[in-house]
C-alpha cells in the first residue's frame, strides 16, 4: 500500500512541492516520500489508537466524513517535513495543508472506484493494521462498526 500511496502523493505534488520555491528541487523526492510516510504512519497510528471505525467510515461514507482524520494527518506531517527537510514550519504547514487533503480525497475516491484496482479498502485497512492479517475481513469489521 505504501508504494501506491507514494505514487498518489507524487501525482498531486505539483503546486505543493514541485513548483514550490520554498522547497529546493533537489528535495522534491524527499518531500514526496516524507509526506507519503507521514500519511501512512498517521493512519496506522489512528488505527492503533482505536480509530478503526473512523478509518473504515472514511472509506464507506466517502469524503464527507473524514475532515477530522485529514486534519490530524496533516498536522502530524508538519514536524516530519520540518525535521527531515529542514524547511520552515510555515512552509511545511502549507505543503501539508494543501497536499494531504488532495491525496486523502483521491485515496478515498480510488478505493471506492470499482474500475480502479490500485486501491482496495480491505487491502488498505489490512496494511494499516500491519499486514499479514489472514483472518482479517472487512465484512467482520463493518459488522462491529
Amino acid at each position: 500500500m505504501y508504494e501506491s500511496l507514494l505514487s498518489l502523493v507524487r501525482e498531486h505534488a505539483g503546486n505543493a512541492i514541485i513548483h514550490n520555491p520554498a522547497i529546493p528541487n533537489q528535495q522534491n523526492e524527499a518531500a514526496i516520500a516524507t509526506t507519503a510516510s507521514s500519511i501512512f504512519d498517521s493512519l496506522q497510528s489512528i488505527m492503533g489508537n482505536g480509530g478503526v471505525s473512523s478509518i473504515a467510515g472514511m472509506f464507506i461514507n466517502g469524503n464527507n466524513s473524514f475532515g477530522n482524520i485529514v486534519h490530524q494527518v496533516a498536522n502530524e506531517a508538519v514536524p516530519q517535513l520540518v525535521s527531515q527537510l529542514g524547511i520552515a514550519p510555515q512552509t511545511a504547514a502549507q505543503v501539508s495543508g494543501n497536499l494531504i487533503p488532495q491525496v486523502m480525497s483521491s485515496l478515498v475516491n480510488r478505493a471506492n472506484d470499482v474500475n480502479d484496482s490500485s486501491f482496495n479498502v480491505q487491502d488498505i485497512i489490512s496494511s494499516l493494521i500491519g499486514g499479514g492479517n489472514e483472518g482479517f475481513s472487512l465484512d467482520s469489521l463493518l459488522n462491529q462498526w
